[in-house]
């Protein structure tokens, strides 16, 4: 008896609930109902830190030379271009280039941003000899340098390089490539750069 009892009073609350809200729905008039409103987080600001590379912002032109070497008997020579710009509601830079010389044409694209959580850049640059393959980077500003290091693998073992990009003045940008053997670093290639635009 106390069960039905109980199942009376629930489905008399219940269906008065149902009345109030039938009522309330005719009361308010479809067009004159207040609008629905999503609500979004606002989306994140740019990390502070990518500041530091506003300054890489623009259009370059460059030579490179390459050391002789083993691979490079002869050492190598080039010139390029390089296209950067902020992406992404400012959070990453993305740099397209072109370059020609010893080693024949490349094209080669890269992102680059400042990870928070890492407090580290990160760059991944898709082109070149292997383009399907990026090369990842991470590193850090050292005075006015970002130096960046990347570890690659082929069948020969892991093979760790570090790029160096000085901002030398707001025109002119130097730069290096180094691999690590026997706990060295060793130039691969020198470059520089100079603003066009």
């Amino acid at each position: 008896m106390k069960k039905v009892a109980l199942f009376a009073v629930m489905t008399l609350l219940l269906g008065t609930v149902g009345a109030v809200r039938a009522q309330d729905e005719d009361a308010v008039d479809a067009d004159e109902a207040p609008p629905v409103q999503e609500t979004q987080a606002a989306p994140a600001a740019p990390a502070p830190e990518l500041a530091q590379l506003d300054r890489w912002t623009g259009e370059w032109s460059y030579t490179y030379e390459m050391p002789k070497s083993k691979a490079m008997p002869e050492g190598g020579k080039g010139v390029g271009t390089v296209s950067v710009k902020r992406a992404a509601g400012g959070h990453f830079f993305v740099s397209d280039s072109r370059s020609n010389g010893s080693g024949g044409t490349s094209e080669d694209h890269a992102v680059t941003t400042y990870d928070r959580a890492s407090r580290q850049w990160k760059s991944w640059s898709f082109g070149g000899a292997d383009p399907a393959n990026p090369i990842v980077a991470a590193g850090a500003f050292q005075g006015d340098s970002l130096v960046m290091e990347t570890t690659r693998g082929d069948a020969a073992g892991p093979v760790r390089l570090r790029e160096t990009q000085k901002f030398v003045s707001p025109d002119r940008i130097e730069g290096k490539v180094e691999i690590e053997a026997a706990g060295k670093w060793h130039l691969l290639m020198g470059a520089t750069y100079t603003r066009a635009k």
